[in-house]
């Protein structure tokens, strides 16, 4: 168990992290229209210090298309035109759009709560490393008196435990996502995170783009097949995009959950957390429940950090996917 004092230290840096991240998160997104020309395979629009944005497809001789481009820009900086880079093709700068008006939409007060926090890179060391290790170890030994071979076993052994671990090496890619709300109003606004690559919600200028640090260089990676998703990766950044959600007023009403299914639910009222377990469709939220064991006994810190007082809070975890969340609050 996590003493008291350790938790609440816990909190507030969750509360400053996420706050830093929230105050800075400028939109480092704009968007341009671009008549593309064949032959071309692949064209680099070259923002900068900004980053870049890569737009790859097919393009025969004699075929154009116009196409909507997220052209990554400068913390505070209006935008400029990029410099295209292509071997054959051509790319012309048709201007500038305006911003969704559904984005200027979001009320202040979804736009004021931290951002989710993606997890950083994970390490499984597996049970063949292990036991590899182990059996090096013995022959190693039993080898000594031989300087070459053990030399020899050291460096296959050395070799196979390198493939066995880059192998288990592995990065959590899966986003976070939570969709904020305000109950009574149909303004929602869902966020996504993840680092080093993120699945931008489209390609047109309907969501805004963050990044930690905010002056790291975005890479945008955009397809010409529309049913392929684009991409934005910063190389050991926090990247997030938030964007509207239309959702009914009383979806996430007290009397019937119309939003979707959630596995877990804790609701803060006159300050004090309760848990109420599951939630499930067309159903009335429940009653307070016993908690479930450490480690799913709170909310994590970040969810709930910064979060407004004085109001009764609802925050939940969506059924089938452990990485999206839900956060209402109620008059």
């Amino acid at each position: 168990m996590i003493p008291p004092v350790a938790r609440r230290l816990l909190w507030i840096a969750c509360c400053l992290f996420a706050c830093g991240i929230r105050v800075h998160a400028q939109s480092r997104v704009a968007f341009a229209e671009y008549e593309i020309a064949g032959p071309c395979e692949r064209i680099v629009l070259d923002a900068g210090l900004a980053g870049s944005t890569h737009v790859e497809g097919v393009l025969s001789a004699g075929e154009s298309r116009r196409v909507v481009l997220p052209i990554p820009t400068s913390p505070g900086a209006p935008p400029l035109e990029p410099r295209v880079e292509t071997s054959s093709g051509t790319a012309h700068f048709l201007g500038w759009l305006e911003r969704d008006a559904r984005l200027s939409q979001i009320p202040a007060a979804l736009r004021a709560r931290p951002v989710p926090l993606a997890s950083a890179a994970r390490v499984r060391v597996g049970v063949a490393v292990l036991c590899l290790l182990a059996v090096a170890g013995i022959a190693g030994l039993w080898c000594a008196r031989w300087p070459f071979a053990s030399l020899g076993l050291a460096l296959v052994a050395a070799t196979a435990i390198f493939v066995l671990a880059r192998a288990s090496l592995e990065r959590d890619a899966a986003p976070v996502e939570v969709l904020d709300g305000i109950a009574g109003s149909g303004a929602w606004q869902r966020a996504r995170a993840a680092r080093d690559t993120l699945a931008l919600p489209g390609r047109g200028p309907n969501f805004d783009l963050a990044v930690e640090p905010s002056r790291a260089p975005i890479r945008i990676e955009v397809p010409l097949d529309l049913a392929r998703p684009t991409h934005a990766s910063s190389k050991g950044a926090q990247l997030v995009a938030v964007w509207p959600e239309p959702w009914p007023a009383e979806a996430l009403d007290r009397a019937a959950n119309d939003l979707a299914p959630l596995s877990a639910v804790w609701v803060r009222e006159a300050g004090d957390w309760t848990y109420r377990a599951a939630w499930p469709l067309r159903a009335p939220l429940g009653d307070a429940a016993p908690r479930p064991p450490a480690p799913g006994s709170d909310p994590p810190g970040w969810l709930v950090a910064g979060l407004p007082q004085g109001v009764t809070l609802l925050v939940g975890e969506v059924a089938g996917s452990p990485r999206s969340f839900v956060r209402c609050t109620y008059p």
